[in-house]
């Protein structure tokens, strides 16, 4: 009885993600990214940061030393071994700490972890900053509920005993999700694969398989990784999505055309 309810539960949550994003267009979002080549989209959280300057915002706050080093460890680690071959667009939060770990992934990506600081960007990839993935786009609300739950699971902010807290994670959870699908179809849709040379091309790179990654926040970035494995069919690995507080510069990769469901992205140890 207890695991029914379970599934009821977890229906319930898709179901809400998916009232939200059901006419944000009028193609099915897995044939959109098949159009692109992008087999799979990946969702990954920014590095360590320090705290807002004096003189600044929560927008403005940076990496430490500590977080450029995981964004770098993790480009050199599942992001070459397991993400490749990358899509040339990457999405991610304008917030610098966010830019920044893209950044540094993608040279972590292109080259090895201890040279990349003295690289230039790859040249085959394209950071898009989206301005509605920066997290502070969903406040006030946000942090209200933030202040309460803190780096919770999405399934704890999805089943907050509170009526008007729940009501209100599903409706910041729900319009991140359906910003971030947005996002991703607007990559699909106008900036389609282009063919790249000899020179730049990805390491093993295959037709059609590319991955799409998307870097952004805490919290909000499964309720995005939810939002693409909802409206792709996805079901098998959900839970992980569900239960998973996303640690600094690890995620989800959700196999949209596949059969692999979503899996954890995770540092080295």
């Amino acid at each position: 009885r207890t695991q029914t309810m379970m599934r009821f539960h977890r229906a319930g949550i898709l179901l809400n993600i998916a009232s939200l994003t059901r006419s944000f267009t009028t193609s099915p979002l897995p044939e959109l990214l098949n159009r692109a080549g992008i087999s799979r989209v990946a969702f990954i959280r920014h590095g360590n940061t320090g705290p807002k300057p004096p003189d600044g915002t929560d927008f403005d706050r940076t990496l430490t030393p500590s977080g450029k080093n995981q964004a770098a460890k993790g480009g050199a680690s599942y992001g070459r071994n397991v993400l490749e071959p990358i899509h040339p667009s990457v999405l991610c939060s304008p917030a610098p700490r966010t830019v920044d770990t893209a950044s540094l992934f993608l040279h972590g990506v292109a080259a090895t972890a201890a040279d990349c600081d003295e690289l230039p960007p790859p040249a085959r990839f394209e950071l898009v900053p989206v301005r509605y993935l920066y997290d502070g786009t969903m406040q006030p609300k946000g942090s209200v509920l933030f202040q309460k739950l803190g780096y919770a699971s999405l399934r704890t902010y999805l089943h907050n005993p509170d009526d008007d807290d729940r009501v209100a994670a599903e409706g910041v959870l729900g319009d991140y999700g359906n910003n971030a699908l947005k996002a991703i179809a607007e990559v699909a849709t106008e900036r389609r694969r282009e063919t790249v040379d000899e020179t730049t091309a990805a390491p093993g790179g295959e037709e059609g398989v590319e991955t799409l990654l998307l870097f952004g926040h805490a919290v909000y970035l499964p309720a995005a990784a939810l939002a693409v494995a909802r409206c792709c069919n996805v079901d098998s690995g959900v839970d992980l999505i569900l239960d998973t507080n996303t640690k600094e510069v690890e995620g989800y990769l959700v196999d949209c055309l596949g059969d692999e469901g979503v899996s954890l992205l995770s540092l080295p140890v």
